[in-house]
């Protein structure tokens, strides 16, 4: 007789081969329920397709289907994706996007979750089993040294949400600066004059340029009294916890302003929370507008009104970069790409009564 876990392994053949190429699968929890089988034989199963590159999975997004295009020229190029261990909304959104992209151009790909507080230079030191190196640094510690380092490894390194202009790396980047102007602009359509910006990430480029390209905005419309609130979250301390605090106090009393920007999805939940604990409605007593685009934002109590990273543009970007980067050993210009964020109006926001 047929064991059960090549049964179950023949079932996801021809579920495979019924998928079109690059489409998603069924979650495995599902294929339990459908199969009535254990997760232990599903998860084997996933194994045994993707040892055999039919089959490819992502934290927190699912299976898909390889497409035929990732046995290319590429296929035999192993690609490291650094992304800092810190609890960020941020991290996560990009995420899955980055790993689609490297692996839909067709190359192997290892996700490197590094110590935030120590940084990435162990690794860096230790490179020599890659081909190429994508990034996501965490600036508060990225020294000059460090990007020498990267450079000494003599591979291709592709920065993301960040551009130095004296070093030659391929770059990604998101305009920041646009999707603050983006939240400001969408406030001020809804006819909201007071305004409170909630910084609850630690202080960085992302969460500057955000909250500058808001101010600059408002300020263009006449708005020049916005108010600061600043949770001062320590690295490694979720966001979201320390935005609660922050609003939970204040909205104790009568609130001073009608249009909260948030920095970041998980800022915006934190706060959320808070309000809700508080009995301030949203969006009748106040509107929030957030920046990230999180999966999840979509689920929020209200449904947030967020400006996105545009995944899929991230996805394209890293993809056409790792293509043009090693189909031309003689390329020397560094590549840049920088994404415009789009903003999503859901239920959190709404025209000032």
């Amino acid at each position: 007789m047929m064991s059960k876990s090549k049964a179950v392994e023949d079932k996801l053949r021809e579920l495979l081969e019924r998928s079109p190429e690059g489409g998603k699968l069924p979650s495995v929890r599902s294929l339990m329920k459908r199969w009535i089988v254990s997760q232990g034989l599903i998860d084997a199963a996933v194994r045994t397709l993707k040892e055999e590159g039919l089959l490819e999975s992502f934290p927190g997004d699912g299976l898909y289907k390889v497409r035929a295009s990732q046995s290319s020229a590429f296929s035999s190029y192993r690609i490291a994706l650094l992304i800092p261990n810190y609890p960020s909304s941020h991290f996560r959104v990009l995420e899955n996007a980055l790993l689609k992209g490297i692996s839909g151009a067709g190359f192997q790909f290892e996700l490197i979750r590094y110590d935030y507080s120590r940084g990435a230079g162990e690794f860096i030191k230790n490179s020599m089993h890659f081909d190429g190196i994508v990034i996501m640094p965490e600036k508060q510690r990225m020294q000059a040294e460090y990007f020498y380092s990267l450079k000494q490894t003599g591979l291709p390194v592709f920065l993301l949400c960040m551009s130095l202009d004296e070093m030659d790396f391929d770059t990604v980047n998101i305009d920041n600066y646009h999707g603050g102007v983006l939240a400001a602009d969408h406030l001020i359509s809804l006819g909201h004059r007071k305004f409170a910006v909630l910084a609850g990430e630690p202080a960085g480029p992302i969460q500057t340029d955000r909250i500058e390209g808001f101010i600059a905005r408002a300020a263009a419309s006449g708005i020049n009294d916005v108010i600061m609130l600043d949770a001062a979250t320590p690295y490694g301390v979720s966001s979201m916890k320390t935005a609660y605090d922050l609003i939970l106090q204040i909205s104790k009393e009568s609130l001073k302003f009608s249009g909260l920007f948030t920095v970041s999805d998980g800022v915006a939940l934190g706060a959320l929370s808070a309000l809700h604990k508080n009995r301030i409605s949203v969006p009748e007593a106040l509107s929030i507008v957030s920046f990230d685009g999180s999966p999840e934002s979509e689920f929020y109590t209200p449904a947030l009104t967020t400006a996105s990273q545009c995944p899929s543009l991230w996805e394209k970007a890293i993809s056409d970069m790792l293509i043009a980067r090693f189909s031309s050993a003689s390329a020397s210009t560094p590549l840049k790409t920088v994404i415009r964020p789009e903003l999503i109006v859901r239920e959190s926001t709404a025209s000032k009564s």
